[in-house]
């Protein structure tokens, strides 16, 4: 049940649940739970950012990978909100820090947990300038207009930006 359901506590209480109303009092057996359980992906669209923020375009495809495969909906426009996110994230962050404010104040003008920040978003933001950030920013803007107004080629798109901003 883990190699399915991977760390989400709930999604495994839910096939539990299920497990129980299937079987009842009786064994469970490989056949149940192959009946009831199926693959789904652990990845989130905020895991891309990351990956692509990170600079490393090798887990943020994985991760978009998973996502196209495993999802119900289409995941292109939660990946971009996410990818919008982050670069915004990161580029109040830059420019904070660039205008001289300690790294505490920066956590707590952007409402993060000083260690959190330090651990997590100040070393995304030491890979990156603001007038990087702020190009990466309106590209993604851009593909923001394309994912809308095409039904065709979003992966791709995606792809081709994940690509450009972990370059």
């Amino acid at each position: 049940m883990f190699s399915i359901t991977g760390h989400d506590l709930y999604r495994l209480s839910s096939e539990l649940r299920k497990l129980s109303m299937l079987v009842g009092t009786g064994t469970v057996t490989g056949d149940h739970l192959k009946s009831i359980m199926v693959p789904g992906s652990t990845v989130e669209p905020w895991t891309v950012a990351e990956a692509a923020f990170e600079k490393n375009a090798k887990k943020a495809l994985n991760a978009i990978s998973q996502l196209f495969r495993y999802s119900s909906d289409e995941p292109a426009i939660p990946v971009l909100y996410a990818l919008m996110k982050q670069a915004e994230k990161l580029f109040v962050t830059r420019n904070l820090l660039d205008r001289g404010l300690s790294e505490d104040e920066v956590a707590g003008r952007i409402g993060m947990h000083p260690y959190r920040f330090k651990m997590t978003l100040l070393p995304l933001a030491g890979k990156h300038t603001t007038v990087g950030l702020s190009r990466s920013m309106q590209k993604l803007c851009k593909l923001d207009v394309e994912l809308k107004r095409t039904s065709q080629s979003k992966r791709t798109l995606l792809e081709l930006a994940v690509i450009d901003l972990a370059s």
